[in-house]
């Protein structure tokens, strides 16, 4: 699941830092102690560094490019879908969207108000206003921001 605000401009950033630090992390972290390395004249160990997949990070960071776009797209659809049928009078930069596209077959976006100081609000709450389900084969777009009593999701366009 992803959070996103619009516009989105330092997460690729951050989580290329955040990835630099494990990394990092895990070629410092002492991996024997000082006995183990007297028993390892006697007998070999694999070395720990050979468990670390260091390309990885780096292929799972161009899907996750990818699946950001996927996101924005998703995330610019649902925005123009709520100022279209006015579903709130926030801002858009007052809105966050959690996308999670986990499901195969659909894609579901929580919108949720954002609080900071800009938009003012508690900035250790962020209620949920209404979802948007989006399926992936027909393309068809539900929400329940038009029966938030039941719940239930309804078309929209």
């Amino acid at each position: 699941m992803t959070t996103r605000s619009l516009p989105r401009k330092t997460l690729p950033g951050l989580f290329g830092a955040g990835l630099v630090i494990l990394v990092l992390g895990a070629c410092s972290s002492p991996s024997q102690s000082q006995d183990d390395h007297a028993e390892g004249a006697a007998s070999p160990k694999p070395a720990p560094a050979a468990t670390v997949a260091t390309p990885a990070p780096a292929a799972s960071s161009a899907g996750t490019d990818a699946d950001a776009d996927a996101d924005d797209a998703v995330i610019e659809r649902v925005s123009v879908v709520i100022r279209k049928h006015q579903l709130t009078s926030l801002k858009d930069e007052c809105l966050d969207y959690m996308v999670d596209d986990s499901d195969g077959a659909t894609v579901d976006i929580d919108v949720h108000e954002k609080h900071d100081a800009k938009c003012g609000g508690d900035p250790n709450t962020s209620p949920r206003l209404f979802s948007f389900k989006l399926d992936r084969a027909s393309g068809q777009l539900t929400t329940d921001a038009l029966d938030l009593a039941d719940g239930d999701f309804q078309p929209i366009n």
